[in-house]
């Protein structure tokens, strides 16, 4: 592969990674503004569920912690597809943002649970609504976390930012200190990585601060409990654009091993 194509393919697989992290901060910052549970993050769900659990809370425990069941389903789900399919010549990847994308288009026709009472508005976190929405947001952390896992050789978590900060700063410190070639280009990537997650979230706070919460009522509460769903429209989008880069990755790069094996 020449030189050219090679950066080419660099490029486009690093934008990939802002994109969907960009996708996972405004999918989480969601579903814990609009649903009480963190949707891709599970750790949150698991530290909440022994706090529920011990606090004598049972019905928001089992809401909870059926997110962790859900996610664990459908990383075992991944796993599956992923075995069935490794000879078949396909791209899993594009096939789990397929399964993502659906997931989120029939998580945009639930309604949220919001209530009101005497001028303040709750989430009612025990109904099935949004214990289903949840569950599906479970499911697209999964498959979110099974797709983006991998940027020019270097891995990346796309909904949760722990593993990332870690490589971050061992990057740095092998770039500063240790004077290696390349590292300080990585820790930059990483760092630019953190930081399209967190914009996720901030523009999804944005919007329920200053829009949702400034303009919620009584009489407007059937209304609002559809309106935050359109939000899902920007990580469809986003991941619709992964979707098509990561097409185009793959079949340049394939179109290049096909060359090559034909010299």
């Amino acid at each position: 592969m020449n030189k050219q194509k090679k950066n080419k393919i660099h490029y486009l697989s690093f934008l990939v990674a802002i994109i969907a992290c960009l996708a996972s901060g405004i999918l989480d910052g969601y579903s814990y503004l609009f649903k009480g549970n963190f949707g891709l993050i599970q750790t949150g769900n698991l530290i909440n569920s022994v706090f529920y659990l011990l606090n004598g809370q049972f019905y928001t425990f089992i809401t909870t912690f059926s997110n962790i069941i859900c996610f664990c389903i459908a990383i075992f789900i991944a796993h599956y597809i992923e075995f069935k399919l490794k000879d078949k010549n396909l791209d899993i990847k594009n096939i789990e943002i397929i399964i993502i994308l659906v997931l989120i288009a029939i998580n945009m026709c639930i309604p949220n649970s919001f209530e009101a009472s005497e001028g303040e508005v709750t989430l009612n976190r025990w109904i099935w609504v949004n214990i289903l929405s949840n569950c599906i947001f479970a499911f697209v952390g999964a498959f979110i976390f099974r797709a983006f896992m991998e940027f020019n050789g270097n891995t990346y978590v796309s909904t949760m930012m722990t593993a990332n900060m870690t490589r971050f700063v061992g990057a740095s410190f092998n770039g500063t200190i240790k004077k290696e070639k390349g590292e300080n280009l990585k820790a930059l990537q990483y760092l630019l990585i953190i930081l399209s997650f967190v914009i996720g979230i901030g523009v999804i706070y944005i919007f329920y601060r200053y829009y949702f919460l400034e303009n919620v009522n009584d009489n407007s509460l059937f209304f609002f409990n559809y309106i935050p769903n359109l939000m899902l429209i920007a990580p469809l989008v986003l991941l619709t654009i992964c979707l098509l880069l990561k097409r185009y990755i793959y079949k340049i790069s394939n179109k290049e091993v096909n060359n090559e094996s034909l010299k």
